[in-house]
């Protein structure tokens, strides 16, 4: 793929992005009609000085010099067609569609700061994908003891996630009882650039079968909200998910991170969504309205639903909706944040209102003992000799 080609298909996507229809072909498409994969998905772009939407909240993204976006997108592109090229055979997408997906994957990762210095972005993305920063590869964190659950095998798989998610790896943690019952914590979504890590989300991926460990760690890790004030916004994320963040901060330490940096806001993505949501309720009030009309007996769920739908039109009710999900997804996450600062002093947490991001600053200070469990899991990850693996 050359210098013209990229160019080629940067026109293609900002035309089909400002009007909302980003598509993604495979061999089979056809000219005219909708392609296999599709996004509703819309952002303009002011690049070399030429604007070419309007001013109506839509994101933007700002390209001051096009031949320098070029550069760094061949230097993205070098390593990306190799990383994430399972997703084009995975897809069936078509040479082209495959490098217009990942430029795409960039732009709607991109944060308010990221889409006002979208070189920085992609530069940043780009060292992500850097052979010392991918490492795919199971990370061995030490044994963990306590009353009632007996000793645990705590290990986490490096993996690699897709190049639409938030981040390039996702870093799955395990606890293996004796009797070999697992129980899944939350995952990170993550990538490292130098000796900052950049992390675009914690998520379950996996449901734990209800097993007896499963029961008793359960109940054993709610023991971290010891001393948390029930009312502080500390008290807002899970129990489990603390936990996992915790672990995972002591392992970037032990490999030589110093910063750790969330971004909890996406613009593009939440216009997505919000589209997303808008459809739903076009078609899900016609059919529920269809199957009410032909006698049909709807679930309380459905009379519910149905109910919000004609009280509110569809783009009122996708942004009740989206926002709602965004609420969520940005308090918790900052929280997340500020409940590790309220654990472990010697951490120093800090919010860029301007850049929607979020930071925590780890250094090699000790921090007071509070006597909570989350000590005895991160000292539990210190003494594992992780830079030796």
């Amino acid at each position: 793929m050359n210098r013209n080609d990229v160019k080629a298909i940067l026109d293609e996507l900002f035309f089909e992005a400002k009007n909302k229809r980003v598509r993604f072909d495979t061999p089979n498409s056809e000219i005219g009609k909708e392609a296999p994969w599709m996004m509703n998905s819309k952002f303009f772009v002011k690049i070399n000085g030429n604007f070419n939407g309007k001013n109506s909240g839509v994101p933007v993204a700002e390209i001051p010099n096009e031949k320098l976006l070029i550069d760094y997108l061949m230097k993205y592109l070098d390593l990306a067609t190799k990383f994430y090229a399972f997703e084009q055979e995975r897809d069936d997408l078509t040479d082209r569609a495959f490098i217009k997906r990942l430029i795409f994957d960039l732009f709607i990762n991109c944060s308010v700061a990221d889409l006002n210095d979208v070189y920085r972005h992609i530069k940043t993305r780009t060292e992500m994908l850097k052979e010392d920063n991918l490492k795919l590869n199971s990370v061995f964190l030490g044994y963990y003891q306590a009353e009632k659950i007996g000793r645990c095998l705590v290990t986490a798989s490096i993996m690699q996630n897709h190049s639409c998610m938030e981040s390039p790896l996702r870093f799955q943690i395990e606890f293996m009882g004796q009797n070999g019952e697992e129980f899944m914590l939350p995952a990170i979504l993550y990538g490292i650039d130098g000796k900052t890590c950049y992390i675009g989300a914690v998520q379950n991926f996996y449901t734990s079968q209800k097993t007896q460990l499963s029961k008793k760690l359960d109940r054993h890790f709610r023991k971290v909200n010891k001393d948390i004030p029930e009312t502080s916004i500390e008290s807002e994320v899970s129990p489990n998910a603390v936990v996992a963040f915790a672990i995972f901060v002591a392992y970037l330490k032990q490999i030589g991170v110093n910063k750790v940096c969330g971004t909890n806001f996406l613009p593009i993505r939440y216009q997505t969504k919000f589209e997303a949501q808008r459809l739903f309720a076009i078609r899900e009030k016609k059919r529920l309205e269809e199957k009410q009309d032909s006698g049909e007996l709807l679930t309380e769920k459905e009379k519910q639903l149905l109910s919000e739908l004609q009280s509110k039109t569809p783009s009122e009710y996708a942004e009740d909706t989206t926002n709602k999900i965004q609420f969520n997804v940005t308090n918790r996450f900052t929280y997340l944040f500020a409940r590790l600062e309220f654990h472990f002093d010697n951490l120093e947490f800090d919010y860029s209102d301007y850049e929607n991001k979020i930071y925590l600053k780890l250094n090699d200070k000790s921090y007071t003992k509070q006597g909570n469990i989350i000590e005895d899991i991160v000292e539990m990850v210190k003494q594992s000799n992780i830079e030796m693996q």
